[in-house]
């Protein structure tokens, strides 16, 4: 693993964990009034180089993008509850456990440097640590 990317993986890692337990509820009281459109701009199911994907565009004005700490982890939960709830019905959609991990590595580590957001379903790798050490796409 580079040195950069164990730099990244640290920085996210210690950010994730720093997310205080206690003020989830106040902050899950905050961003229960946040709709799927105050997140997304656009999300299509796509196919590249044979591999199905979930392609997320946040919106530029997203809390997913512009908070930070415990409100945008409260908010990446809620977005994520959001977005199952819309595309879970499609036979495309596998591996909850693991496209919320991708999720979440995208939220903490990608923002709006890296867009759009592919979450994998064929992926089964269910550790935010795990996925995080391999740039949102750890192999299985």
């Amino acid at each position: 693993m580079s040195s950069i990317r164990k730099v990244f993986t640290c920085f996210a890692l210690l950010g994730f964990l720093f997310v205080g337990v206690n003020s989830k509820a106040h902050a899950a009281g905050i961003v229960d009034s946040y709709k799927y459109s105050d997140y997304f701009n656009s999300v299509s199911w796509i196919t590249r180089d044979g591999v199905v994907s979930l392609s997320i565009h946040p919106d530029k004005d997203s809390p997913l993008i512009t908070t930070n700490g415990n409100i945008k982890m409260a908010h990446a939960s809620h977005a994520f509850n959001l977005l199952k709830n819309k595309w879970s019905s499609s036979s495309k959609w596998k591996n909850t456990k693991a496209m919320s991990a991708q999720f979440h590595c995208h939220v903490l580590g990608a923002g709006k440097a890296k867009t759009p957001w592919n979450l994998e379903p064929h992926r089964t790798t269910t550790s935010l640590p795990e996925t995080m050490a391999k740039a949102c796409n750890p192999k299985n």
